[in-house]
């Protein structure tokens, strides 16, 4: 369901590009599957990031809608992310950009996650409440 929405919001907004995939699976897993050797300018990630000991106090409307398995990163919410840096530093173009969603009070966490020589530069993109939610990194080329 949720790649049937993606694929019909690149259609709404006129995204066409051959090079635009939508993949369903485990972190960067449907790549591996796929023997894929591309390296990619751009990936995008929404992973779960919930602590597990933040459960109760989530919105009624998020617990109630969203399955539990794109809510919860382990116990820190950060077990998904830990294996996903890894994951992107293989597929990830020299001079791409990974973006990802985070959650509230992880911006320091996530980043001590992007200490190695790979990466040009790392920064964070804050909602319409000024917290930082999206992680922009760069690769070096």
């Amino acid at each position: 369901e949720a790649l049937q929405r993606a694929r019909s919001n690149a259609r709404r907004y006129g995204l066409r590009s051959p090079s635009l995939r939508f993949c369903c699976g485990d972190g960067l897993e449907p790549l591996k599957r796929l023997g894929s050797t591309t390296r990619w300018q751009m990936i995008v990630s929404n992973p779960p990031y919930v602590a597990r000991m933040e459960e109760a106090s989530l919105d009624r409307e998020v617990k109630d809608h969203e399955p539990e398995v794109a809510l919860f990163g382990g116990e820190d919410g950060l077990e998904m992310i830990r294996g996903l840096v890894p994951q992107v530093e293989e597929y990830l173009a020299s001079d791409g950009v990974f973006l990802m969603e985070i959650g509230y009070g992880q911006e320091s966490q996530v980043k001590d996650l992007f200490c190695s020589k790979k990466w040009k530069s790392v920064r964070f993109w804050p909602d319409c409440r000024g917290i930082p939610r999206c992680l922009q990194a760069e690769k070096y080329g």
